[in-house]
């Protein structure tokens, strides 16, 4: 955690949360990608299958990784940021719930507000995350577009690319930078769905409101 924080800036963060959608032929719709990334850009969790008309909530609420990160094990270790105790953070997108583990950013903030700063902090961390999925995307070209093939290969193909990936990035791979804007010419006729989600907890909002405050104090 020392080493994400030193990268990224974000007191107690492990990785950004997301899930991507992947299209297929056969049949003609597309499943869930939910993954946790570094900041040396591995993938640390997969959780690959779930039906794309599925909110990415649903998918994190129904997986393992939920009940890890609200296990005493996740908990620790702890910092006090603000008077808050603060533990193991997963940096996510509206689409998620708000928790003590899983923050995302303020909708609709001012700009130069302190929750501005908040979301800027938050962002940077997490185009980590977006670049990881361009990285496999790049090497990868059978996932970036719609895979013609059944379900359970295509199941197959995205936990290969991931693993490849991975042993990408350790080896220091280039990937070449055409490569990754074929990427974002792709992504720019294809969007990823959006889903938003107002749920949050009180003690979720507290951490939130008290990094907002340590990034509020950096910037004067």
């Amino acid at each position: 955690m020392p080493d994400c924080y030193a990268v990224t800036g974000f007191p107690q963060a492990i990785g950004a949360l997301d899930g991507f959608h992947f299209a297929i032929s056969l049949p003609k719709y597309s499943i869930i990608l939910l993954a946790i990334i570094d900041h040396h850009y591995p993938f640390l969790y997969l959780n690959v299958g779930s039906p794309g008309r599925c909110h990415d909530a649903n998918v994190y609420g129904r997986s393992w990784l939920k009940k890890r990160v609200e296990s005493d094990r996740f908990q620790s270790p702890v910092s006090v940021i603000e008077g808050t105790l603060i533990a193991r953070i997963l940096l996510c997108d509206q689409a998620f719930p708000m928790m003590p583990h899983l923050l995302k950013p303020y909708a609709n903030a001012p700009n130069g507000s302190k929750q501005a700063i908040f979301n800027y902090n938050l962002s940077r961390p997490r185009r980590i995350l977006e670049n990881a999925f361009g990285h496999v995307k790049a090497r990868f070209r059978f996932i970036m577009k719609r895979m013609k093939c059944k379900l359970l290969n295509a199941k197959q193909a995205i936990r290969a690319s991931s693993t490849l990936q991975n042993i990408c990035e350790a080896f220091r791979d280039n990937v070449e930078e055409q490569w990754v804007q074929d990427v974002h010419n792709y992504n720019a006729l294809y969007e990823q769905p959006s889903h938003n989600t107002e749920a949050s907890t009180a003690q979720g909002l507290d951490v939130r409101a008290a990094l907002a405050e340590y990034f509020w104090k950096l910037a004067q």
